[in-house]
């Protein structure tokens, strides 16, 4: 319930589960086959979401390799419908940690307006195709602190 402090009316929202807090199970931390080093790159929208609603998931967030692919996120977001929650986000790597390079995930709501995140990301991280194809895939990295700053202002976390 909320209450509009204008008008001093309540509103009741009317929640996906019938029960207030409980656990459920969640993958903050997800590839698809967007991601360089996916292994099985014919890999469906349609599986990755059955595998993940038959495991038990209730919500996912889509952390590809400096990349998003709006396309594909969006595609998965329909197919997931009202059973599965996916959050768009990213997985960078970063300068730190020497030769065990330290990653930072980015996490954004899942009605984030993915063009303009995506865009944003690219232009600001130096991640566009042909920066990306100059230094090669697994050689890609963002200064963290930079990347930290520019997720959150981005509507992320």
């Amino acid at each position: 319930m909320s209450f509009d402090r204008k008008t001093k009316a309540s509103t009741v929202h009317t929640f996906r589960w019938s029960r207030g807090s409980e656990w459920r199970k969640g993958d903050l931390h997800f590839h698809t086959p967007s991601s360089f080093d996916y292994q099985n790159k014919s890999i469906t929208n349609e599986q990755i979401v059955r595998v993940l609603r038959s495991s038990g998931i209730c919500a996912v967030a889509v952390t590809d390799h400096h990349t998003i692919d709006t396309v594909r996120l969006g595609a998965i977001q329909r197919e997931a419908g009202d059973a599965l929650t996916v959050f768009p986000g990213i997985d960078l790597r970063t300068e730190l940690g020497g030769t065990e390079a330290v990653h930072i995930i980015g996490i954004f709501p899942e009605d984030a307006e993915l063009e303009h995140v995506w865009t944003t990301l690219q232009g600001q991280l130096d991640l566009t195709d042909a920066a990306v194809k100059a230094k090669g895939d697994d050689k890609v990295y963002v200064d963290f602190r930079d990347a930290a700053k520019l997720i959150r202002s981005l509507g992320g976390l």
